[in-house]
């Protein structure tokens, strides 16, 4: 594993976002459900532009 992506925030973003996620997945209603699903696609588009970014300077 490549220990500069944890040098970039937006791995740390994406860990609270699939955090904050965990935690609305858990509640009742449809608003929290909605919620859930939009940190989880938050906390998959942050991985994936701190990957580009690490690969971007790996160049």
């Amino acid at each position: 594993m490549n220990s500069a992506i944890f040098k970039t925030y937006q791995f740390y973003f994406s860990l609270m976002s699939l955090i904050v996620a965990g935690v609305f997945i858990f509640q009742d209603g449809v608003v929290a459900k909605i919620v859930a699903v939009l940190f989880f696609i938050n906390c998959i588009t942050n991985a994936v532009i701190a990957h580009q970014k690490v690969q971007k300077k790996s160049k």
